[in-house]
C-alpha cells in the first residue's frame, strides 16, 4: 500500500501542471488553513493545498479509505464578476482532474465526494474538493 506522503506526491504530480502552486498541509482546522493561505505569494495564485484529513481501515484490515481535501485558493475581488468566473473555472479545471468516475494512480483509486466554499482569509476565494482514496484488496 502507498504511504501518505506517496499519495500526496501522486496527487501533486497530477495537478502541478495546472496550478502555479501546489502545497502540502496538515491543517486540521480553519485557522491553520488561513495561516497556510497567508504564507502563499499572491503572485503564485491560483494554488491548491493538499490536506489528508482522515483515514480508516476496513474490518478485513485489507482495505484503507482516506479522506483527502484539495483546497483551491485564488484572489477575491468584491464586485468582480470576472474574478468569480475565474475562480469557478479553476475549480472546474481541478474537478476535471478527478472526474466522477474512478481515477487510478499507482493502484490508489480516487473518487470525488463533494465540493464547497471553504472558509478562509477574506482576501481570498477558496473552494474545497473532497476525495476518497481507496487502496488495498
Amino acid at each position: 500500500m502507498r504511504t501518505l506522503d506517496e499519495i500526496a506526491g501522486d496527487i501533486k504530480a497530477r495537478i502541478a501542471d495546472e496550478f502555479p502552486t501546489v502545497r502540502f498541509s496538515t491543517a486540521g482546522n480553519s485557522p491553520q488553513l488561513i495561516n497556510e493561505i497567508k504564507a502563499m505569494s499572491e503572485a503564485k495564485l491560483p494554488a491548491v493545498v493538499i490536506v489528508i484529513d482522515a483515514g480508516e481501515v476496513t474490518d478485513s484490515k485489507r482495505k484503507e479509505v482516506l479522506n483527502i481535501t484539495l483546497v483551491l485558493i485564488d484572489r477575491f475581488i468584491a464586485g468582480s464578476d470576472e474574478r468569480a468566473l475565474s475562480v469557478w473555472r479553476n475549480l472546474a479545471r481541478l474537478r476535471t482532474l478527478f472526474p466522477p468516475d474512478v481515477t487510478e494512480i499507482n493502484n490508489v483509486y480516487y473518487l470525488p465526494n463533494r465540493f464547497y466554499t471553504a472558509a478562509g482569509d477574506p482576501r481570498y476565494a477558496s473552494f474545497a474538493l473532497e476525495l476518497e482514496a481507496h487502496q488495498g484488496v
